[in-house]
């Protein structure tokens, strides 16, 4: 599975700060790790929580394999 997010900040060079529907991940991820997806909506994306969250608790709930994020 796929984990969807959205870029929520551009920060220094080519990296992002990214939202998931659990909240705002705890660190930065370089552009070129992301990989873009086109969909006209994903309503879980609109409302980003301003929760912090780490990768490790996106494991332990096993739905992160692969960073998505919106274009």
């Amino acid at each position: 599975p796929n984990l969807p997010c959205k870029i929520i900040e551009k920060l220094y060079k080519n990296y992002y700060k990214l939202g998931c529907k659990s909240g705002i991940l705890n660190i930065s991820y370089n552009g070129s790790n992301l990989e873009p997806i086109s969909l006209n909506s994903l309503s879980e994306l609109n409302n980003i929580s301003n929760n912090i969250i780490s990768i490790k608790r996106l494991q332990d709930y096993k739905i992160f394999l692969k960073l998505k994020f919106l274009t």
